[in-house]
């Protein structure tokens, strides 16, 4: 199980992500560390609310939104600001 950070209480969310949370918790080990809920500045400035932050064992890290609706056109984004 990883460590969590909670930026909000799970109870707050949606039920989608409080899915893809328990699936984080039962997929990672305790080595890594996820924030659920955290906040970033876009490239206009507008202050923005992010799902997880997964932190890995060696450095790196995954953004990782999660949607509750289905998405018609995939698209790629680029998060500039952290």
């Amino acid at each position: 199980m990883p460590r969590w950070i909670y930026n909000r209480p799970p109870e707050k969310c949606q039920h989608n992500e409080i899915l893809f949370a328990q699936a984080l918790n039962e997929l990672l080990p305790d080595t890594w560390i996820v924030r659920w809920g955290y906040w970033y500045e876009d490239e206009n400035g507008t202050l923005r609310e992010g799902d997880f932050l997964v932190l890995g064992p060696l450095g790196w890290h995954a953004i990782l939104e999660v949607q509750s609706s289905s998405i018609t056109k995939p698209t790629i984004g680029l998060l500039k600001y952290f």
